[in-house]
């Protein structure tokens, strides 16, 4: 919506134009090099925010991951003691019938 329109509609100025507003009398003020340095001080600090939410969302992604891993090692390790407990137990049957064949 145009300005003009949206002041008639609203009797309110539109938002994006009280920004420019702001910003254009902050350079009067304080004068574009200040102003320059202000709005980019704010740049940074903005990125650095950004990057440490990146940062912790990324650790707690990690985190979850590392638990998924160890719960399915630990599946599989439990898994594998069954396994070999099996096969020892088949073992010990088979060298038992072999040696009484034997004996035969």
């Amino acid at each position: 919506m145009n300005p003009a329109d949206y002041l008639y509609a609203t009797g309110q100025r539109h938002p994006e134009l009280m920004e420019v507003n702001i910003i254009l009398d902050l350079l009067n003020q304080v004068g574009i090099p200040v102003a320059i340095s202000v709005i980019l001080m704010w740049f940074i600090k903005y990125q650095f925010d950004e990057s440490r939410k990146e940062r912790e969302e990324a650790r707690e992604d990690r985190s979850e991951n590392e638990k998924q891993v160890l719960d399915l090692q630990r599946d599989f390790n439990s898994q594998m003691v069954e396994t070999i407990g099996k096969l020892t137990h088949a073992i010990e049957n088979n060298t038992r019938v072999v040696e009484s064949l034997k004996l035969r």
